[in-house]
């Protein structure tokens, strides 16, 4: 201030004159700046994003297709439709995005739009199979809806510089630093939120990376397991096949010996022999019928052929084969059946099959002198319920759950001298599923098994050429 008063009013004026002029060439100074940084930021994050966005949608898109064209050569690109469905996920709404798909030859058998208003941003991303392109999707954005925002943030910043430009001529430059000062804190706030939400967004982007990564994998160990199930079950219908064919003679031929239609055999030892032979062809013909049958349900092709049936005289029939067997393991069977049971509709030949891989293996895992008990009653108005119990040795919790997985059994000392395959259990639930029933087991040892069946009266629905009548 002292400097200031030894000045004369001509300088003072001159200098102040020159604060005035700095003051307005500083003031026009930011508010281009103000004007110029608004819209070129806004712009260029507007690229940027749109820029990403065109990228990851056509390397999604591009992944999508490569899993579907896993494995069908050059088929893929004749199924239009199914390639339009797999891209729409991330087809936008509106019409400012255009999506392209090209075959290994360049030839574009795919446009989900004609045309984008000008001008427009490309984005390519090639289609790969076992490590070999096969095509590419192309995806683009058009850029008129960032031109016209902005040139909404141009004017913006013009109206920002304006304003810049009138707070620096018309407040004093204590409240201009002040003002400042506050700008520059909330920018500096502004860009630690920028920062942090940057990180964040790093952050996703990994994450999602991991997570298409691990689908991926998924995806590949999924279609590697349902291959190698396939083959799995048509190699063993395939044997099944070809085994049950000779097999069947070997059973007839056996039955026609021991019923002695062209003479009686005069040698006790050859009877015998007949008798194991026919019994051990059954028994492996009804192995071979299980695992037939659990290939067909695991290949989704089990039929079912329901008809109005007599539960009871289904009973007696299953007991009655398995005579024999009880007989010779010195087992008792039984069977109580209630009164005025209703006919149900079912499948008599898998129905069948259930109730003799139930009772078999009962008969199997109960030592002798034990009994074997079918029971059957009716459940309200629409089910009716089978229990087949035994007084065998029973199962642990452990060995019930091994012996409702196909091919293996319960570790028990009846098991390790009835050698089986461990369908019986699984193939007969799954048949009474298909029913529309239910198959439970509660088994304690040293007190026996109860096997409980619920079915419904009605039949299956839903189910083989005949179930929609039911």
């Amino acid at each position: 201030m002292a400097a200031t008063a030894l000045e004369t009013p001509s300088a003072f004026f001159d200098r102040l004159e020159r604060m005035r002029r700095l003051v307005r060439v500083l003031s026009l100074v930011v508010a281009g700046l103000v004007a110029i940084t608004v819209p070129a930021a806004y712009g260029l994050a507007g690229y940027m994003a749109l820029n990403r966005d065109l990228t990851f949608k056509a390397e999604l898109n591009a992944e999508h297709v490569a899993r579907y064209a896993y494995g069908r050569a050059d088929a893929w690109a004749y199924a239009v439709e199914h390639v339009r469905s797999l891209i729409s996920m991330t087809h936008s709404a509106d019409r400012s995005v255009r999506q392209q798909v090209r075959d290994g030859g360049g030839t574009c058998f795919l446009d989900t739009a004609t045309d984008l208003a000008p001008p427009v941003m490309w984005r390519e991303s090639p289609i790969v199979v076992r490590g070999e392109p096969i095509g590419s999707v192309s995806v683009a954005g058009s850029l008129r809806p960032l031109l016209l925002s902005g040139g909404v943030a141009a004017l913006l910043g013009l109206l920002l510089g304006g304003a810049a430009w009138v707070v620096m001529q018309r407040l004093p430059q204590r409240s201009l630093d002040q003002s400042l000062a506050v700008i520059r804190a909330a920018h500096e706030d502004t860009r630690r939120h920028a920062a942090s939400l940057a990180a964040a967004n790093r952050e996703l982007n990994a994450q999602y990376h991991l997570i298409a990564e691990a689908t991926r994998q998924v995806e590949a160990q999924r279609q590697a397991a349902e291959v190698a199930n396939r083959s799995k079950s048509a190699f063993l219908a395939t044997m099944s096949h070809e085994l049950r064919t000779p097999l069947n003679a070997i059973i007839g031929f056996a039955d026609v010996m021991r019923s002695g239609l062209f003479g009686e055999i005069q040698e006790p030892r050859y009877r015998e022999y007949v008798h194991d032979i026919h019994d051990s062809g059954q028994h492996l013909l009804s192995i071979i019928n299980n695992i037939l049958d659990l290939s067909k349900v695991e290949a989704g092709r089990m039929e079912l052929h329901p008809e109005p049936i007599s539960l009871p005289g289904l009973l007696h029939d299953a007991l009655t084969v398995l005579e024999p067997l009880a007989k010779d393991a010195g087992v008792g069977l039984a069977m109580d059946v209630d009164e005025g049971l209703p006919r149900i509709r079912a499948d008599a030949v898998k129905l069948k099959q259930v109730l003799l891989n139930l009772l078999s293996n009962a008969i199997k895992f109960t030592p002798r002198g034990g009994q074997v008990m079918a029971a059957a009653t009716r459940l309200g108005d629409d089910r009716v319920r089978i229990v087949v119990s035994d007084t065998g040795c029973g199962m642990t919790a452990t060995d019930l759950a091994a012996a409702m997985e196909p091919y293996r059994q319960a570790d028990t000392p009846l098991t390790r001298t009835h050698v089986g395959t461990g369908l019986g259990l699984p193939v007969s639930k799954t048949l009474v599923e298909l029913h529309g029933g239910t198959l439970t087991v509660d088994s304690r040892p040293g007190k026996g098994t109860r096997v409980t069946v619920v079915l419904p009266v009605e039949g299956p629905r839903g189910r083989g050429p005949s179930a929609a009548s039911a």
